[in-house]
């Protein structure tokens, strides 16, 4: 492609990493969390929310070591240096928003606070999925997010688990 064909979509270098990074956050947003009911367990949605997001991961992992390299990428130029700490509020933001409807939809409660819980939620995704992408060891890798999950689950008590 050209590279007239780029100037004339984007502005610039931030506005085409922007569209990169917020096109996939929303995407893994709706997949993975379409798959939450209420009438579960707190263990047995964190189990289908995580395979959900790992079945992603596993179907194009190159996609998901480009996202990656881009990151680091933009934490190093300071012209995109933003766009990551942007980036994370939004997806956070909107963990939390998703948390808080799934716990008052299961009339779940939870023993750390809702912040804590998404970044917990968050870097333990993307502490194994990094973790993956360097050995692609599925069984480490799930191994890996079963135990994950439990920990996570033990923070969260549904009405069921009652």
């Amino acid at each position: 492609m050209p590279l007239g064909a780029f100037h004339y979509c984007f502005h610039s270098k931030a506005e085409l990493f922007q569209v990169i990074l917020d096109g996939d956050l929303q995407q893994s947003l709706d997949d993975a969390w379409s798959v939450l009911d209420p009438a579960l367990t707190a263990e047995q949605n964190l189990r289908a929310l995580v395979t959900a997001y790992w079945m992603a991961v596993e179907a194009d992992p190159q996609w998901c070591l480009v996202l990656s390299e881009l990151t680091a990428h933009c934490l190093r130029d300071p012209e995109l240096a933003a766009l990551p700490a942007r980036d994370y509020a939004i997806y956070r933001a909107q963990v939390i928003t998703q948390l808080k409807r799934f716990l008052t939809d299961s009339g779940s409660g939870h023993g750390i606070d809702i912040g804590v819980l998404a970044d917990v939620l968050i870097a333990g995704l993307e502490g194994i999925t990094s973790s993956w992408l360097a050995h692609r060891d599925g069984e480490v890798a799930r191994a890996s997010l079963d135990a994950f999950v439990e920990m996570v689950a033990g923070t969260i008590a549904t009405a069921s688990d009652s």
